[in-house]
């Protein structure tokens, strides 16, 4: 799992990006079109630092995610918090 479901939304030039950076803006781009790993990791770093030493953004909140279990339900909760219920079934 890696960034690319939240932040590339905000600071690739599109409405909500409200710093117009244009380093970070090419950092993500590049890092949302790779499939190599590595290279996904190196250039969401180099943006992330970027955006936080310019303090373009701070999240001010957390949420928390709560999933209930049976026994009789074959289901697993995934590290993003998104909800695959589509994966899961009934032993």
């Amino acid at each position: 799992n890696d960034v690319s479901a939240i932040v590339s939304h905000f600071f690739e030039f599109a409405l909500d990006d409200l710093s117009r950076d244009a380093k970070v803006r090419d950092w993500l781009l590049e890092a949302d079109s790779s499939i190599d790993p590595a290279k996904r990791k190196a250039l969401y770093s180099k943006a992330l630092k970027r955006i936080a030493e310019q303090a373009y953004w701070c999240p001010l909140f957390t949420f928390v995610s709560n999933n209930c279990f049976t026994k009789d339900l074959d289901f697993t909760p995934y590290p993003d918090a998104v909800v695959r219920f589509f994966l899961a079934k009934w032993k």
